[in-house]
């Protein structure tokens, strides 16, 4: 009596590699973030300004001064025939610099 060897799926091999290719990546974000721990990823934007790089202090004078310099900014809102202007501050803008510099 002989026996035949048993054949491996076809999807291991593949589910294998991807499964190594998301551990290495996870352990590469969770590297670069130790190592970057106290300053902002580089590359990171807010709004206008790059912030990347910055520690806690600098972000958040960083992002105060972008939303003092957008509070004064005039918005025009046309309808038909009709036209309002106001400030960005007078509609209601304004940045959440603590919940935006701890994000």
């Amino acid at each position: 009596m002989t026996t035949t060897p048993r054949r491996r799926p076809i999807w291991r091999g593949p589910a294998i590699t991807l499964l190594v290719l998301i551990v290495v990546l996870a352990v590469t974000l969770v590297g670069l973030r130790a190592a970057r721990a106290g300053t902002v990823l580089p590359g990171t934007p807010v709004a206008d300004a790059e912030v990347g790089g910055l520690d806690e202090a600098e972000l958040t004078t960083a992002l105060q001064a972008l939303d003092e310099s957008r509070r004064d900014r005039v918005i025009t809102v046309v309808r038909d025939d009709a036209e309002l202007a106001s400030t960005a501050e007078e509609m209601g803008y304004a940045i959440d610099v603590a919940a935006t510099a701890e994000r």
